[in-house]
């Protein structure tokens, strides 16, 4: 057998500009190594020696939503995106809600609170959960857990006063527990080089579902109307059938992701 004898500095030369184009490869956001995963399933962006993502471009923000690192991100943010959505339902409609349910100007502040509190009792334990159960699960779970007082505000005769009205708005406020899973499960999947980046935007992100109910819930209502032939008490409770289907949306894309990087 013949063999061709190449000079060592050749060789250490070429493997330099390999190097060079994995890593400019990378920065643009592609796994030009073809890094796997445990099971052989293919990364579509570039890793760390744990497998989480190490490169986050605004390219990959908007347009990738591939599983793990992306599916991740997106799920959650969306996530948060709807319990804030649903928290915030009732600021935007409470000049309606208020004369149907005979609510006090107290009536209304005591369910505001009530919100708060339960967010601020919810997010404690949802650090357990994440520990336990994973940020995936205790995430998706939470968006369901919440649905039966969303459900309750849509049928007629089921909210009639302001008790009905302050305990729907406590359980829907736990809702916004979901920041807790939504940071931790980023923080599984992304690297300490852009964890911030992910944490930041998703974070971000999800906070915007409360000035996009205020926005857009007016909206909503108008068109709950002309469906409801102008009946305030019929419209309003109509309105929240949009966080509803957030929530069930939210918690299906969440269970199609990965605890992490590698697997669930």
């Amino acid at each position: 057998q013949r063999y061709i004898r190449v000079p060592l500095m050749e060789v250490q030369q070429l493997q330099l500009e390999i190097d060079a184009l994995h890593a400019s490869l990378e920065k643009k956001g592609f796994n030009s190594k073809g890094v796997k995963d445990v099971f052989g399933r293919e990364f579509s962006l570039p890793v760390d020696e744990e497998h989480k993502c190490k490169k986050l471009s605004l390219t990959q923000i908007c347009c990738n939503f591939s599983n793990p690192h992306m599916r991740a991100f997106h799920t959650s943010w969306f996530g948060f995106f709807s319990s804030f959505f649903s928290t915030f339902a009732a600021a935007g409609l409470i000049s309606y809600i208020g004369p149907d349910l005979n609510l006090t100007a107290e009536d209304k502040g005591n369910a505001a609170v009530a919100s708060v509190a339960g967010t601020i009792v919810f997010r404690l334990l949802m650090g357990y959960i994440c520990d336990k159960i994973g940020a995936r699960y205790g995430l998706g779970v939470l968006l369901l857990l919440v649905t039966p007082a969303i459900v309750a505000m849509i049928i007629p005769g089921v909210v009639t006063n302001a008790g009905g009205f302050i305990a729907c708005r406590l359980v829907i406020g736990f809702g916004l527990a979901t920041f807790v899973a939504c940071q931790v499960w980023c923080s599984q999947q992304f690297s300490k080089s852009v964890v911030g980046i992910a944490n930041a935007t998703a974070a971000g992100w999800g906070n915007l579902g409360g000035g996009v109910t205020n926005l857009t819930m007016p909206y909503i209502f108008l068109i709950m109307m002309s469906f409801a032939n102008d009946d305030i008490a019929t419209a309003w409770r109509l309105c929240y059938i949009v966080p509803l289907a957030l929530h069930l949306l939210g918690a299906a894309f969440v269970f199609t992701g990965r605890d992490l990087p590698d697997g669930n």
